[in-house]
């Protein structure tokens, strides 16, 4: 993928990807307000993730999936925070670890017992993989 320099973005407009660390929860609720072609996620405590509204991690597992000829019942995804939600949503089996805050675990058809740090994953796929 290439990188415009000159502007700071990669070079495909689709796939613009902003990360940075804001504590500032009343900021990005008015530019929310303000521009609704934007996703704004909290990704932790402190951290927020910007996108195009359309760029999710549910809509690029789709995309490839099409792509790849896979059946959405096929897909397991697992994620531990609300930019995982939508890919959870799309999977056959969404999985949430264990650690996950209530609306990402809401969103999953399975949570595990550990966490990222703790061989949530591997738990994971010895269930539903490896049976």
């Amino acid at each position: 993928m290439e990188i415009d320099a000159s502007k700071g973005r990669r070079a495909n407009p689709e796939m613009q990807f902003l990360s940075l660390t804001c504590s500032a929860g009343r900021v990005l609720e008015g530019i929310r307000a303000e521009h609704s072609k934007l996703n704004i996620l909290f990704t932790t405590p402190d951290s927020v993730e910007v996108t195009e509204a359309e760029a999710s991690k549910g809509n690029a597992v789709h995309i490839l999936a099409n792509r790849l000829g896979i059946n959405r019942s096929e897909i397991m995804a697992i994620g531990d925070s609300a930019n995982d939600v939508s890919m959870i949503r799309y999977a056959g089996l969404g999985v949430a670890m264990a650690n996950a805050p209530p609306e990402i675990q809401d969103a999953a058809d399975y949570i595990t017992t550990g966490n990222n740090n703790t061989d949530g994953v591997a738990e994971t796929i010895e269930k539903f993989i490896l049976q």
